[in-house]
C-alpha cells in the first residue's frame, strides 16, 4: 500500500507457492474498494491468468479492465475514451454482444478483445489516454495487479515497461 500511495511504479510480490500472494492482492483491493473515493485516490484493476498469446490481445484486456472498449467520438482533433463509471476489478463478462471474442493458443478459455480494426498504437494511445485523464485530470493513482504475472510473455513485459515510462514533468 505505502508502494502504491507513493507512485513507486512496478512493485513485485515474491513468494512460494501457497504463502498468501493472491490473498494480499485481494486484502489490497478490498482495502482500496471500501475507502472514501474522494480522499482516497486509488483506482485498482485486476488481471487474472495473464496468459496472453499475442499484444493485441494483451492490450485489448488491459483496455477493457480499464473500462475502455475500444469505440472512440471525434471531437476537434482529440480522442476520447468511455470509461466505466466504477473501478473494474476484472474484464467485464457483460461487454457487448458484437465484440470479436478469440481463445488463447491452449484453447482453455475465450478472450474478449476490443475492436479488431484498432492496432496495436490505437489501443496504447487509447491507455495512454485514459492513465493521463485519470492521473493529471482526476489525481487518482491507476493499479493495474496482475496475478501469476510470471506467465507474461515477454512481449506484455515490453508494453508494461512502454506504460511505466509514460510519466508526466509533474
Amino acid at each position: 500500500e505505502l508502494a502504491i500511495r507513493l507512485r513507486r511504479g512496478l512493485n513485485v510480490v515474491l513468494g512460494h507457492v501457497g504463502t498468501g500472494k493472491t490473498t494480499l492482492c485481494r486484502y489490497l483491493i478490498a482495502q482500496f474498494a471500501e475507502a472514501n473515493e474522494e480522499t482516497d485516490a486509488v483506482e485498482t484493476h485486476l488481471l487474472m491468468d495473464p496468459a496472453f498469446s499475442t499484444p493485441l490481445e494483451f492490450l485489448s484486456t488491459v483496455a477493457l479492465s480499464f473500462g475502455i472498449s475500444g469505440k472512440r467520438k471525434r471531437k476537434s482533433a482529440s480522442v476520447e475514451t468511455y470509461p466505466l463509471t466504477e473501478p473494474v476489478l476484472s474484464v467485464p463478462l457483460d461487454f457487448p454482444a458484437n465484440t470479436p471474442v478469440t481463445s488463447d493458443t491452449t484453447g482453455k478459455r475465450a478472450r474478449k478483445v476490443a475492436d479488431p480494426a484498432y492496432t496495436d498504437w490505437q489501443l496504447k494511445e487509447n491507455i495512454k489516454d485514459y492513465l493521463f485523464n485519470k492521473g493529471v485530470g482526476e489525481g487518482k493513482i491507476v493499479v493495474l495487479i496482475i496475478d501469476e504475472g510470471q506467465k507474461l510473455p515477454d512481449f506484455c513485459l515490453e508494453i508494461l515497461r512502454e506504460f511505466l515510462n509514460y510519466e508526466t514533468n509533474e
